[in-house]
């Protein structure tokens, strides 16, 4: 997450000539227009890790009393059924 930070960062403040990602009337400049593509692609992979350890949470940890599904039968299921 701080990698993608990192980009964005560089996408749009630190990389343009004036460090500043837009131009006076607000517009976004054509020759920068690419930044502004990388930053969305950075942006989408914060929002994708931010999502999984939010939605992981501290509750989906292993334990080391899994069943071993595809290792043998798991507990809940007769011996002869798969």
């Amino acid at each position: 997450m701080a990698g993608t930070t990192a980009s964005v960062a560089m996408e749009l403040f630190i990389g343009p000539q004036r460090h500043h990602p837009l131009d006076p009337d607000g517009t976004i400049p054509s020759n920068h227009l690419h930044n502004f593509e990388h930053s969305s692609i950075s942006i989408t992979f914060f929002l994708y890790a931010a999502c999984a350890i939010v939605l992981t949470g501290p509750t989906s940890r292993p334990t080391s009393d899994l069943p071993t599904w595809g290792f043998g039968h798991p507990p809940s299921c007769p011996k002869g059924v798969s």
